[in-house]
């Protein structure tokens, strides 16, 4: 595999990358997702707000978190993970660019990442170990996980 300059892939990223209206949707559907999995394992059914209510309350007794911090972490998962979806359906192109791990999963380079997210590099590293955890050691180009 040829070694990329994923400084400047990112850069080639436009800095308003989606349709506010197109990512809007795809967040909303990657929540809906979200929330109907979870709740098909806690065997509860979430039709409404009153329902959705429920289900915050059920995960915050099992996990000791406030209710409030289970939708943030709700809303706020359902954001990132709808970015990268948008981004990967809008951008094929650099998702064929960048490297893969050993389940086969796409590995977003922080620079990459954090252009994705709107975010800086700093910040873009921290949400990279937070949500897919430490770099996977079978990633051939080392400069993808810098």
């Amino acid at each position: 595999m040829a070694s990329i300059n994923y400084e400047e892939l990112a850069a080639s990223i436009p800095e308003e990358w989606f349709d506010k209206e197109e990512l809007q949707q795809v967040i909303r559907t990657v929540f809906t997702k979200l929330v109907d999995g979870i709740a098909e394992r806690l065997k509860l059914k979430v039709e409404n707000e009153d329902e959705l209510d429920e289900f915050y309350k059920a995960i915050s007794a099992k996990s000791g978190e406030a209710t409030e911090k289970i939708e943030e972490n709700f809303v706020s998962d359902s954001s990132v993970f709808g970015r990268l979806e948008h981004f990967e359906k809008c951008f094929p192109k650099i998702i064929e660019q960048l490297p893969k791990n050993s389940k086969g999963n796409i590995v977003y380079p922080i620079v990459v990442l954090g252009r994705v997210l709107g975010v800086d590099n700093k910040l873009a590293e921290e949400m990279s170990k937070f949500y897919f955890g430490e770099p996977d050691p079978a990633i051939e180009d080392k400069k993808a996980i810098n």
